[in-house]
């Protein structure tokens, strides 16, 4: 009798441990669904045993296991509660009497994401855009609660419009908005004046002193002043399309964020955010005055960071070299031709004023061509071979130099009068003269 019951509580033993549940505890994974979790967003949970959970506990709470929807044994679903309120939650799974590791999340609230505009008046509509809320039950504007009647919703539980409320004073107020279950948000808004000036957009949001930029907003009419930070701009330079917008062009200030405030015979506007790049950029002097292709130019004066191109005689030189705020340099190229010289900075076109002298080079194309007929002259051997030759009057040893388009400087030089020299690419032979000087300097480009 002993031994068969000792035999039967073994097999229980055995099979209870064969096909029960696994007590070891359980490492279970949420998954959020996105940063922000609301009321009604459902989680996934990941692990082993899904289907052999008996309970769950939410911050040591009791929760009916009916919230969890097993998927299968490996994943179960989780469906936040109305009944949940905005903060930091732990849940956990139990299978049996073995409790699964801590799944922690926070519950948010609708996060107010735009105010459109940012400034209005009293009576005014205005549109609220949140990440997620669920039936609009408070707004309130600085201690003013808003009329829930004139709540429309416009895209579900993401954006709504309300009317604003009549004030006790005007300036900057915190907007507040609730919903069903604990959502809340603030975010600080701007209450203007009846009729008073309203901006709602400056275009572009950063412009340099003397570029245009477009002013949007409302009640503009009779306007007695505009400021960009702490200067007055000229009332000369706006140009009115309605009473909402116009345009003017940015006086000369301070570089760095200020603000716009325009001023009617009604009160002033709200501050409005812009950008001041920098100053306008003043181009003092390029030297040298007169040179050749393959030259470098430098450009002094102010402001020049913001260089792209140089136009001479029609020609675009884009590749500008060594360039900051106070100066840049650019390279002669092949089609230039003397002109005055234009830098396009930030858009803007600024001349040199002062001529530059470009000095024309001829190519070498035939096996003897002379770049004086009476004093020196280039012999061609083939295709990348090349000598001098020379009156007696030249001395018998010449330095040379030889540079490639981009100014780079290659060779530099005592050549023989009739010894060869190697050029593969297009090159500016520069000879100096240095027994006849009144005859300086000869220039020359060779392209095999």
């Amino acid at each position: 009798m002993i031994k068969s019951f000792c035999k039967y509580f073994a097999f229980l033993i055995f099979t209870f441990g064969y096909w029960g549940v696994n007590t070891s505890s359980a490492q279970d994974v949420l998954q959020i669904p996105h940063s922000l979790v609301f009321v009604g967003d459902e989680l996934t949970i990941t692990g082993n045993a899904m289907l052999s959970v008996t309970g769950a506990k939410l911050n040591q709470n009791s929760i009916s296991t009916q919230l969890l929807n097993f998927v299968s044994d490996n994943e179960a679903r989780f469906v936040l509660p109305n009944s949940i309120k905005k903060g930091s939650y732990e849940l956990v799974l139990f299978r049996g009497t073995t409790a699964g590791n801590n799944l922690s999340f926070t519950v948010t609230g609708p996060l107010i994401l735009a105010v459109e505009p940012q400034a209005f008046e009293i009576d005014d509509v205005i549109t609220i855009t949140t990440q997620r809320l669920d039936s609009v039950v408070h707004i309130k504007v600085g201690n003013a609660n808003a009329d829930l009647k004139t709540v429309s919703l416009i895209d579900g539980t993401k954006k709504f419009s309300f009317k604003v409320p009549a004030l006790n004073s005007l300036g900057e107020k915190s907007l507040f908005i609730s919903g069903i279950y604990d959502q809340t948000d603030t975010v600080e808004v701007s209450v203007t004046g009846l009729n008073t000036p309203l901006i709602d957009n400056i275009s572009p949001a950063a412009a340099r002193p003397g570029n245009r930029v477009t002013i949007s907003g409302k009640n503009f009419e009779s306007i007695t002043g505009v400021a960009f930070g702490n200067t007055a701009a000229s009332l000369g330079s706006i140009f009115f399309i309605n009473n909402d917008t116009f345009y003017m062009n940015v006086p000369e200030t301070v570089k760095g964020t200020i603000f716009v405030t325009v001023y009617t015979s009604r009160g002033e506007s709200n501050f409005f955010t812009f950008n001041i790049i920098g100053n306008l950029p003043t181009i003092n002097d390029f030297s040298p005055k007169e040179a050749s292709v393959g030259d470098e130019i430098t450009v002094s004066g102010s402001g020049l960071s913001l260089i792209s191109a140089v136009v001479l005689n029609g020609v675009t030189i884009a590749g500008i070299q060594k360039f900051s705020p106070e100066s840049f340099s650019f390279i002669i190229p092949n089609e230039a031709q003397s002109g005055i010289p234009t830098a396009i900075i930030d858009g803007q076109s600024f001349d040199m004023k002062s001529v530059l002298s470009v000095n024309t080079v001829t190519s070498i194309r035939n096996n003897v061509v002379s770049i004086d007929p009476n004093m020196l002259t280039v012999v061609r051997y083939d295709e990348y071979t090349y000598a001098l030759a020379a009156k007696k009057h030249f001395n018998n040893v010449l330095q040379i130099e030889i540079y490639d388009m981009l100014g780079r400087k290659s060779l530099d030089r005592q050549i023989f009068l009739g010894e060869k020299f190697v050029m593969k690419e297009c090159s500016i032979l520069i000879i100096k003269n240095q027994k006849v000087e009144e005859e300086g300097i000869y220039r020359i480009k060779l392209c095999p």
